[in-house]
């Protein structure tokens, strides 16, 4: 299985084609994500992981056409990227993702009237973290039921709870390559 960990930081994963931009991170691979197509074979991986990597680039959608591109028919990216609640906390964001983030490619969405590319994904899942990796210690149990409570209904959490009571963390995704052009 050959899997791809985009801007990975400092998580260096053996077995892994680790990227990166920045040339003081260890990685396998170094280029600009935001530079379009990127040096990687059509079809190559079976996996791709990008964690908080998304919503630092210029064109989100183009990046995940990208990805698109390079996983092989039925590959699976798992995207982690914070919720648009607190997306800009971090003055490098320049997006803010949603539940409804992979509505932008489903040509049938009821949250979307017309599809912003060609390239089709199937969510396995997104969740919403409220503290983005759950925490140990006394307080886990209360963010485990807090994590619980927002993905109950995870567009109700983004129309109304994010507003009312304060924001998530971070989204997770889990999205299938689907066929698309």
């Amino acid at each position: 299985m050959k899997r791809l960990n985009l801007g990975c930081g400092n998580d260096y994963r053996e077995g892994w084609v680790n990227h990166d931009y920045l040339p003081h991170v260890k990685a396998d691979v170094y280029f600009d994500l935001n530079k379009y197509p990127y040096p990687l074979k059509a079809g190559q991986f079976d996996g791709v992981y990008a964690s908080h990597v998304i919503e630092h680039l210029d064109r989100p959608i183009r990046a995940l056409e990208e990805i698109h591109r390079v996983l092989k028919p039925g590959g699976i990216l798992v995207m982690k990227s914070p919720h648009f609640s607190r997306g800009f906390t971090d003055p490098t964001h320049k997006s803010g993702f949603s539940v409804h983030f992979f509505e932008y490619f489903n040509p049938n969405s009821k949250w979307m009237p017309v599809p912003y590319s060609t390239k089709r994904w199937r969510v396995v899942s997104a969740k919403v973290r409220m503290r983005g990796e759950n925490p140990h210690g006394t307080l886990s149990l209360f963010w485990r039921l807090l994590d619980a409570a927002a993905n109950a209904s995870p567009h109700f959490f983004d129309a109304f709870w994010c507003y009312w009571f304060g924001g998530a963390a971070e989204l997770v995704f889990e999205a299938e390559k689907a066929e698309g052009d």
